[in-house]
């Protein structure tokens, strides 16, 4: 009995491993190549607006000649059952609807050794009412490098895009997962960006929103721009904003270089702002929070359980209204008599002070500053040796309490 299981045993080891030797044979040695090539020529008059729906990584540039679209496969695998794609372009009036779609599937993927398609459109040089972009395979990607084409709208939808633009813009719309996009507007662009890329936008924006961003985010606006952020990332902005608001837990690195209203989120990173910022809302934990404001500011209120605060103001701030509130402390030693304003340049002077709160005031108190937090922590107002030009002479002026 046991004699015949151990034969029936070897009988079965010798049968996989020729079967084995048989597959890597084949898979090495027989392996069946598939190529495609397909080329579409493009007419100019219908390039106004440009619709690509595509299964397969698509690639767009700038071509001198006539525009055309070229659709390339090579497919290598055991049995020789390629999938097969189609590519169809239809035009109306001055508009063109590229598709390339994927007729014929494939079921055994671990027979495939390679298998590399890609949809190349060349464009001529010039300007371009709307070019929309989908990619509507899984892992589809999109690289677009158009540095000399004005685009009037611009969507974009792919599992990654790798952007290039340079011109002149009025709508940008972008989802991807993952990838870069670098951006220098020539004009006054409204930018949309959802996933997470590599943001690096230069030149002139009316407003720009990125959200659900864990990538770098470099921005320097020529015009005044009103910018929201949200992600993790490292967050760097230079130039003119109107409004900034970020929800973020990363790192953020602001200045701006015209008068800002600022609202932040932060969670384990750090804050640095520095310019003309003249209203300030900061929701932070864990968070050392840096301040440093050329002009006189309106009221800035710091809440949540940050690590710290510093407030740098200009020497001729008219006056504080520094109230702090917190809900924990710990009085054993009585530390809490230095704090939480632990360092002031400016004259100020106990206005209140109760169990949880302490509140402080100079001048006309026209600058108001609130602090509410968990628990207390030191504040730092110092003179940031600037001379602010919007004081308020006239009291009639002055914001009311």
């Amino acid at each position: 009995m046991k004699k015949w299981i151990i034969g029936l045993f070897v009988i079965a080891l010798i049968s996989a491993v020729s079967t084995a030797a048989l597959a890597g044979h084949i898979y090495y040695n027989e392996m069946q190549v598939y190529e495609d090539y397909q080329k579409r020529d493009l007419d100019i008059a219908t390039l106004e607006n440009i619709y690509i729906n595509s299964a397969v990584p698509v690639k767009i540039a700038v071509t001198e000649g006539a525009p055309y679209i070229e659709f390339t496969q090579k497919f290598v695998d055991v049995l020789g059952h390629h999938p097969t794609y189609t590519l169809d372009i239809e035009t109306k009036e001055n508009s063109s609807y590229i598709i390339l779609e994927k007729e014929k599937n494939i079921d055994m993927e671990f027979l495939v050794k390679e298998s590399i398609e890609a949809c190349y459109v060349y464009l001529p040089e010039q300007a371009i009412n709307k070019l929309e972009v989908k990619n509507s395979y899984w892992s589809g990607d999109i690289d677009i490098n158009l540095n000399t084409i004005n685009i009037k709208e611009l969507n974009v939808d792919a599992s990654r895009g790798n952007i290039f633009l340079e011109g002149n813009y009025e709508k940008i719309n972008v989802d991807a997962s993952y990838g870069k996009i670098e951006i220098k507007s020539k004009g006054l662009a409204q930018v949309n960006i959802s996933g997470n890329m590599e943001c690096i936008l230069n030149g002139n924006y009316s407003s720009i929103e990125i959200k659900n961003n864990d990538n770098k985010v470099w921005i320097e606006s020529g015009l005044p721009a009103d910018v929201r952020i949200e992600g993790s990332g490292d967050i760097r902005l230079r130039g003119s904003y109107k409004s900034i608001e970020s929800n973020a837990y990363g790192n953020l690195d602001i200045k701006s270089d015209t008068i800002c209203k600022a609202e932040f989120y932060n969670d384990g990173g750090g804050i640095k702002l520095d310019g003309a910022f003249d209203e300030v809302v900061i929701e932070a934990y864990h968070t050392n929070i840096d301040i440093n404001t050329t002009i006189v500011p309106k009221r800035i209120s710091i809440l949540g359980d940050p690590a710290g605060a510093t407030l740098m103001l200009p020497s001729n701030t008219l006056g504080l209204d520094v109230i702090c509130k917190w809900k924990y402390c710990d009085d054993e030693d009585n530390r809490i008599s230095n704090f939480p304003i632990q360092i002031s340049d400016f004259p100020i002077q106990m206005k209140a002070q109760g169990e949880n709160f302490r509140q402080y005031f100079f001048g006309d108190q026209s600058t108001k500053v609130s602090v509410q937090a968990d628990t207390i922590y030191s504040i730092q107002l110092l003179d940031n040796g600037y001379k602010s030009e919007n004081v308020v002479a006239d009291k009639d002026q002055l914001p009311a309490n």
